[in-house]
C-alpha cells in the first residue's frame, strides 16, 4: 500500500512538473528512488530537428553529461 501511495504521489508531481520544469531534478530522484534504479534522465526532444535538451539528469557523471549534451541530435 505504502508503494501504491508513493505511485500516486509521484503521478501528480509529474502533472505538476509538466507546467513548471524546474522541479524536475526532484520528480527525477523519487522516480529513481521508487524504481531502484541508478540513473534517470528526462529531455525534452524537438521532433522537427531531431535535438535533445536535458531537464533533468540523476547519476549521471558530470563527464558523461557533458557528452550526452555534444551528441544531441535523436537522428
Amino acid at each position: 500500500m505504502a508503494r501504491e501511495k508513493q505511485l500516486t504521489g509521484l503521478i501528480g508531481e509529474i502533472y505538476d512538473d509538466a507546467l513548471d520544469p524546474s522541479h524536475w531534478s526532484a520528480v527525477l530522484q523519487d522516480l529513481v528512488q521508487l524504481t531502484q534504479s541508478h540513473t534517470g534522465n528526462i529531455a525534452e526532444i524537438n521532433l522537427v530537428s531531431g535535438e535533445t535538451r536535458p531537464l533533468a539528469l540523476v547519476g549521471i557523471p558530470p563527464r558523461v553529461s557533458r557528452i550526452m549534451d555534444s551528441e544531441s541530435r535523436l537522428l
